[in-house]
């Protein structure tokens, strides 16, 4: 009987585990392959190299701005309705994305991201309301398929684009499955009443109230300067190994090489929190992140290079899984996780949209990459204090 309360109630419980990998296959996946295709959207399109940023920029931005309209449009719509809104406005984005013109490629990346900016927010809510004695398993799941649909969406982008023969725009295409999948497994569930967040919960005041509390911010740091240290070192780690004297295969290899060796970690850690503190493991994590940092940047060896990356994937994976995990443990509620998601997220994306540019401008200055991992460490000692000041245990909000 524990164990089914833990599930939210034995095989409907699992069922709901189901459901959370289903929403997770559509929170990444369609914007990490872009990278891979970016050459030839670039060339099918005419786009400078300007206007290409931007696809990569407008995900980070749009999620920051929808991270705090999440929870006051689910409390009028309810959860399941504005979850079933949101992966309906994930499959058009799509649509539009894959199959209009130069300007339906950003208009329909826009709409994709605010589908995927509200599902980012609610689906930690609905792990607090489904799962709220044990929400560890549906994080992990949640997070790993997140980190495993990112990897496979990275590395068979130019496949099926070229192998395959769908070009960009079916590459791209294909992951509307996922969204139909998706839609189809919560849709049957989106009008129960489980599935709704009370409106007295989600009364205009709660972000208020989670903001006077120092350790929110705490949070939403811990969020920003993970986001920030994923983006920068995603977008700019394969040029950096070039600089080294990587070819592009051999930095391409290394990037989808950083995706998988995060997966343990990613699905890992949010369980052994049952076993061992969550702060003693932060801890060793956070010293595997600055080892392996400074061996993936600072090395000239290809094996020491690789050693760094295994480290400080684990670091990078687990760091995701521990802020999603906290939404749940640190809030009495679903109403409480989904605002503090929505401002944590907000803050984070804001931060991660900042990093890569920043990272970026600071090479250009200085004609060296040193400074801007300089700027890594400095980004994960700010995650290393917020990160052991976010595991304590004890609720944001006083009860009521």
């Amino acid at each position: 009987m524990a164990d089914e309360r833990r599930l939210g109630g034995g095989s409907a419980g699992w069922q709901m585990v189901i459901v959370v990998i289903l929403l997770a296959c559509n929170m990444r996946a369609p914007f990490t392959g872009v990278g891979a295709l970016t050459a030839l959207i670039q060339e099918d399109l005419a786009l400078n190299n300007a206007a290409v940023g931007m696809l990569t920029t407008i995900p980070m931005l749009v999620f920051a701005v929808v991270s705090l309209a999440a929870t006051p449009l689910a409390g009028r719509l309810g959860l399941g309705r504005t979850l079933a809104l949101a992966l309906l406005l994930v499959l058009g984005g799509e649509l539009i994305r894959s199959f209009t013109t130069a300007a339906g490629v950003f208009l329909g990346t826009a709409v994709l991201c605010v589908g995927a900016g509200l599902e980012n927010v609610l689906v930690v809510s609905l792990i607090k309301l489904r799962f709220p004695e044990d929400p560890a398993l549906p994080t992990s799941a949640y997070s790993a398929t997140m980190a495993c649909t990112s990897c496979i969406s990275i590395g068979s982008g130019v496949w099926l684009a070229n192998g395959a023969g769908l070009g960009w725009r079916g590459a791209l295409a294909v992951w509307m499955v996922a969204a139909l999948a998706a839609l189809g497994a919560w849709l049957p569930q989106s009008g129960r009443p489980e599935n709704r967040l009370p409106l007295r919960e989600t009364e205009r005041g709660l972000s208020l109230r989670l903001l006077r509390v120092p350790r929110t911010w705490a949070l939403m740091a811990f969020m920003g300067s993970q986001s920030a240290l994923f983006y920068c070192i995603t977008a700019w780690g394969p040029t950096i190994l070039q600089s080294k004297g990587f070819t592009l295969e051999q930095s391409s290899a290394a990037a989808t090489f950083l995706q998988l060796v995060n997966l343990p970690a990613t699905l890992v850690a949010p369980l052994l929190t049952k076993r061992l503190p969550a702060r003693r493991m932060l801890m060793v994590l956070n010293l595997m992140f600055a080892v392996g940092v400074v061996l993936y940047y600072w090395s000239d060896s290809t094996v020491l290079c690789y050693l760094g990356m295994l480290l400080l994937a684990q670091g990078m994976g687990a760091g995701f899984s521990f802020c999603l995990l906290f939404y749940s443990l640190r809030t009495r509620t679903a109403a409480q996780a989904s605002a503090l998601s929505g401002l944590a997220q907000c803050g984070g994306y804001l931060l991660a949209a900042v990093g890569p540019v920043l990272m970026g401008g600071l090479a250009d200055v200085t004609g060296s990459w040193d400074l801007p991992v300089v700027f890594l460490l400095a980004m994960l000692a700010v995650m290393w204090v917020t990160s052991l000041w976010s595991a304590r245990d004890g609720y944001l909000l006083p009860e009521e």
